[in-house]
């Protein structure tokens, strides 16, 4: 699995996590790497109700001073109070290019065909402008 971000901006991994027991299970998902210092491990608690799946996000601010273009990371879940993990895998960070604008760049950024339109309506108002004036 992969999860892109830039410098700075926050990542977020997605787990979905199966609870196949009779019971209410009580878990730590963390991710591990690098580009964490020790004390500022990415960590969320949650709980998961007898046979239901869930998914759960790990939610982190990317560091701003990186040189690398990927890094791996390491995703673990633990059952409340265990040492071994119930479920561990490799992420591959990858860093894109942050721009000023968010244009074209997951789901909070602003789509080409509307900047399109608003340049189409901004240039076709100065022109108006300028017909009206004369």
């Amino acid at each position: 699995p992969e999860v892109e971000a830039g410098k700075g901006q926050v990542a977020t991994i997605e787990l979905e996590i199966q609870n196949p027991t009779d019971s209410v299970k009580y878990c730590d998902a963390m991710v591990l790497g690098s580009i964490f210092d020790a004390n500022n491990t990415p960590k969320v608690t949650f709980s998961i109700a007898p046979g239901e799946t869930k998914t759960v996000e790990l939610k982190f601010e990317v560091p701003s001073d990186l040189e690398f273009d990927s890094y791996d990371l390491q995703v673990q879940v633990f059952e409340k109070d265990e040492a071994e993990p119930i479920y561990q895998d490799k992420i591959v960070l990858k860093i894109t290019e942050s721009s000023f604008l968010p244009i074209g760049v997951g789901g909070d950024s602003i789509p080409t065909w509307a900047l399109a339109v608003v340049g189409i309506l901004l240039i076709g108002g100065v022109g108006a402008y300028f017909v009206m004036r004369k």
